[in-house]
């Protein structure tokens, strides 16, 4: 090979490469939303409570069940190992998008029986013979990232597997809270159930009181069917409550990635509703946007959007390549590997799309679009986070104090039965103010129960709002990657 070859190969390639490091495209920085110091609602009635709580909050409700469903969950639901596939796959694809860094090498092999046509050019030599073609050798390529195509193709992939991961977590603190939720509606479903079965014995008892004062001919007809119209009512709602039960046992077997109903013989016992504690965790508006997850997932979105700017925008200007080959080649095997029969080339390249109609810059202005876009969904989510968050301080606070009002309303209820029904049976009344009193108690005992449940699920939905749990799932991520 002459030197000179080698002197201006030499000088080409470290032009071109001293040209690297020009990186088009806009460089990311994370958008600055503002966020209020303290919020609008009543935070300032929960008392608050250890930060660590939030990394397991479910552990607060006291619940040895609860916690075994949830700890099932994070292993065995689909929704999760979905997302577990899903951080695969971006890890996959960054290491696709970083191999264009390094130099491609093909190794390839060929043979080939040929025959030149004896109707071709007469000054073509050989028309007409027949002869073998051997061939082994290697081709390499490697682009130059002069203008950072390559560089913005990596940050893109790597901040959408950072996404994946964000995404995991999202799917994580959803699944931990609808697991609560779910088995929150279960125990208060059941709750429900044997409230509705202590009206029934008490308005049988009542009928049966009235039967008897009917035959004794101290009171008409009315009373009795009056009173069997009650409970019947009151019967009515038991069939309608154990469907609902139904549904949740269904919806908590599929949340653990079981058949649905798998769980009816493990729920099948009584159990309280999970009392709420009354030490909340209370983050504030800065905490929430960097605690929770689906605004990560957004934000890093919106960076992989960005780089990809610069990607099209690298498009725009020439690729610089360093390109070879080296092969042996031959009509016979025998004289393949000899000296004679080696072949190669070497030396840079470049392609530029000089002309394309304008595409490539419409594209960088689709591109930017899209970051515009994203750009606008991060903005949003942190606002429907913001909003999530003063809805459940505000749902945890009031329902707090419609609670307090049940339960004097629970026990009035109470009471006026019990004066009712004495003062019925001395005479000293109709029929029609045991009903309204046995109406009124049905109403009040199921309203607070209702309302038991109600402050557990606000107070499972608050930890969802603040993004509580998602530290707990990377630990058990962690775990199942060590177990495989």
């Amino acid at each position: 090979m002459n030197t000179p070859y080698i002197v201006s190969l030499v000088a080409i390639t470290a032009g071109v490469t001293g040209l690297a490091g020009c990186t088009v495209g806009p460089d990311y920085s994370p958008p600055d939303i503002p966020a209020a110091e303290s919020w609008s609602g009543p935070a300032g009635s929960i008392e608050p409570a250890d930060p660590g709580t939030l990394v397991r909050w479910w552990e607060q409700f006291d619940d040895p069940q609860l916690t075994s469903l949830i700890e099932r969950a994070a292993l065995s639901n689909k929704d999760i190992q979905q997302a577990v596939a899903r951080i695969d796959e971006a890890r996959a694809l960054t290491g696709v998008a970083k191999g264009d860094r390094f130099p491609q090498v093909e190794a390839a092999a060929s043979y080939s029986r040929q025959r030149a046509t004896k109707n071709g050019a007469p000054e073509v030599s050989g028309t007409g013979s027949e002869f073998n073609d051997y061939s082994v050798g290697v081709d390499a390529s490697w682009e130059i990232d002069v203008f950072g195509r390559i560089r913005r193709s990596v940050e893109s992939a790597e901040a959408g597997w950072q996404a994946s991961v964000e995404d995991y977590r999202a799917v994580s603190v959803a699944l931990f809270a609808d697991v609560a939720a779910t088995y929150t509606e279960f125990r208060t479903l059941q709750a429900q159930v044997a409230v509705a079965e202590r009206n029934v014995a008490l308005q049988r008892r009542s009928l049966e009181l009235v039967r008897e004062r009917f035959k004794a001919e101290l009171v008409s007809e009315l009373d009795v069917t009056q009173a069997r119209a009650l409970l019947a009512d009151t019967e009515s709602t038991i069939p309608r409550l154990r469907e609902a039960l139904a549904r949740t046992v269904n919806r908590l077997s599929v949340l653990l990635g079981e058949q649905p109903g798998a769980l009816a013989r493990e729920l099948a016992g009584s159990g309280a509703i999970p009392p709420p504690p009354r030490a909340l965790r209370t983050s504030t508006p800065a905490d929430v946007i960097r605690q929770r997850p689906d605004i990560r997932r957004v934000e890093r979105e919106l960076a992989a959007q960005t780089a990809r700017i610069g990607v099209a925008e690298a498009e725009l200007y020439p690729r610089f390549s360093l390109v070879g080959s080296f092969a042996f080649e031959s009509n016979d095997t025998g004289d393949l590997f000899d000296g004679a029969s080696r072949s190669f080339r070497f030396g840079p390249a470049v392609r530029w799309n000089v002309f394309n109609g304008g595409r490539i810059r419409s594209l960088v202005d689709a591109e930017d679009a899209r970051a515009r876009q994203a750009l606008h969904a991060y903005e949003q989510a942190v606002l429907a986070a913001l909003e999530e968050s003063e809805n459940a301080i505000v749902a945890v606070v009031r329902e707090r104090e419609r609670f307090a009002s049940l339960e004097e309303s629970l026990t009035a209820a109470r009471r006026s039965v019990e004066i009712a029904d004495d003062l019925y049976r001395t005479g000293l009344s109709d029929y029609q103010r045991v009903l309204d009193a046995q109406r009124a108690l049905v109403t009040a005992e199921d309203a607070q129960t209702v309302s038991r449940g109600q402050q557990a699920l606000n107070v499972v939905a608050l930890y969802r709002a603040f993004g509580g749990g998602w530290e707990h799932a990377d630990g058990v991520l962690l775990s199942g990657a060590e177990a495989e």
